[in-house]
């Protein structure tokens, strides 16, 4: 009895739950099945026998679909495959479909892929990432990613000779809210207090929660600006978080104390800024609240 081998495989691959598709040794498409054309959403007529691997990266190059470099990516797969290699590679669609290609090579050259939309195992993922680095309530980094951010922006600093800000923010009268007019009202006012302060600062400045009603901002700027720029956002956000609120029918005024550290000594030791900023928190609540205290870490001569 005869037996139509190409076509079994071909039945075989149509019958799979995974894009497969399968080039030859010169690097064009011989079989492949429905899953391959609907995971990588491609056009009927771009698929046929024969087709180089090439034409069809160009072709998703053109959609946005695939953000490498081709020539790159090509010389990449033949040196793996060439060392018998399996290569496994992912990667974004414009439309946010995360794919995840695994090329395997063939012992006659050429190679078999393997394609899976893995999209919800991605975005699941990047939410546990998320929720690991950032405040539930209001969507700010936590103290983990704001520790990491800052050693990064001091990194920075010591390499372009700019000044850095760390400033400590404590809300007043916070408990007061919290204690008349209840948790839902407190959790609320604080993600009010969240939008204006993000208001206050620029784009490139770094806001997070680092406690029940306190938060933190480092900033940047150059050496001989960076007392003004410090200053200039301090008095906003003075500004903005002590005017009114209105919550649930309530009418709510709190005020806000802020501990400013200018770090001008190249210091990277994030205890001992810190350490000055709360220090300079703790001077302007002791001076009645609702205002900012000053520091400068500066080199002796300065």
């Amino acid at each position: 009895m005869f037996i139509d081998v190409h076509w079994n495989t071909k039945a075989v691959i149509d019958s799979m739950g995974v894009g497969v598709s399968v080039f030859d040794n010169d690097l064009n498409l011989t079989i492949w099945n429905q899953k391959y054309i609907e995971i990588f959403e491609k056009p009927l007529s771009e698929v046929y026998p024969g087709v180089p691997f090439r034409y069809l990266l160009q072709c998703e190059k053109s959609r946005g679909d695939f953000p490498g470099d081709i020539d790159k990516h090509l010389e990449e797969l033949k040196r793996n495959l060439r060392n018998n290699e399996t290569v496994v590679a992912e990667f974004r669609t414009r439309q946010g479909k995360v794919i995840s290609s695994t090329h395997s090579p063939m012992p006659g050259g050429g190679w078999v892929g393997t394609h899976l939309d893995i999209s919800a195992q991605a975005l699941a993922t990047e939410r546990i990432e998320h929720a690991a680095l950032h405040d539930v309530l209001t969507g700010l980094p936590n103290r983990l990613a704001f520790n990491s951010r800052m050693e990064e922006v001091l990194e920075h600093e010591s390499r372009t000779g700019h000044s850095v800000v760390l400033m400590l923010l404590d809300l007043d009268r916070f408990k007061y809210v919290n204690d008349t007019f209840g948790h839902p009202v407190g959790d609320e006012l604080l993600k009010l207090v969240t939008d204006r302060v993000g208001g206050c600062i620029r784009k490139n400045d770094i806001a997070a929660r680092i406690g029940g009603d306190e938060f933190a901002i480092v900033l940047e700027a150059r050496r001989e600006d960076i007392r003004d720029v410090a200053i200039g956002i301090a008095e906003a956000i003075l500004h903005e978080v002590h005017r009114p609120y209105f919550i649930c029918g309530n009418e709510i005024s709190i005020g806000v104390s802020i501990g400013i550290c200018v770090v001008k000594d190249g210091t990277q030791d994030q205890e001992r800024i810190i350490r000055q900023a709360d220090q300079s928190l703790y001077r302007a609540k002791n001076a009645g609240r609702n205002r900012y205290d000053y520091f400068e870490m500066i080199r002796h001569g300065d």
